[in-house]
């Protein structure tokens, strides 16, 4: 794990802060290991809601996920969750046989960190929430937010000890550890 920039950092502020009610996400840019393409994996059994990639510089690549079946966070009990990926390549696409209705299960590689648009390094940005979530829409202050009912990272997700062996930055978040 390595974030290297949090929800409470730099452009990250606008997604939460003064959004439109319901419409605050709290996202993370997790570079990985180092500056290559680390892979990304499902942190649960979920499938892709919404995939709109485009082979262009000038596009940012973007899919959400859903659990398929519930699981357990540490700051809601046991529920659905989603979470958005950003930044991946276009040629994740064909690589990684992208596409809305996939399914993955816990542990496998969904794509790769990328670098598109305005990014200036190899990650992926993510944002998570509770209960489902299918496409994008405003947040109400200039940026696009899951339609779905987005919480903070570390209340959604846990640091599993046995998947993560090293964390080089946690982003400052209070993580919860597990095994």
């Amino acid at each position: 794990m390595n974030i290297t920039q949090s929800y409470k950092q730099g452009n990250h502020v606008p997604y939460w802060k003064n959004a439109t009610k319901g419409r605050a996400e709290y996202p993370t840019d997790n570079a990985g290991m180092d500056s290559g393409r680390d892979f990304f994996r499902a942190p649960c059994d979920c499938k892709i809601t919404y995939i709109d990639a485009r082979n262009s510089k000038n596009w940012t690549n973007k899919m959400i996920l859903v659990s398929t079946k519930k699981v357990e966070t540490p700051g809601y009990g046991v529920k659905q969750i989603y979470f958005k990926i950003v930044h991946f390549l276009y040629s994740d696409v064909k690589d990684y046989g992208l596409k809305k209705g996939k399914k993955f299960k816990q542990g496998e590689v969904i794509c790769a960190e990328g670098k598109d648009n305005y990014s200036t390094g190899n990650h992926i940005h993510m944002t998570q929430g509770i209960g489902y979530a299918s496409k994008n829409v405003s947040n109400g202050n200039g940026k696009l937010s899951a339609n779905g009912d987005g919480k903070y990272p570390e209340n959604i997700f846990f640091i599993d000890r046995s998947y993560t062996k090293k964390i080089i930055n946690d982003g400052g978040l209070k993580w919860k550890k597990i095994n």
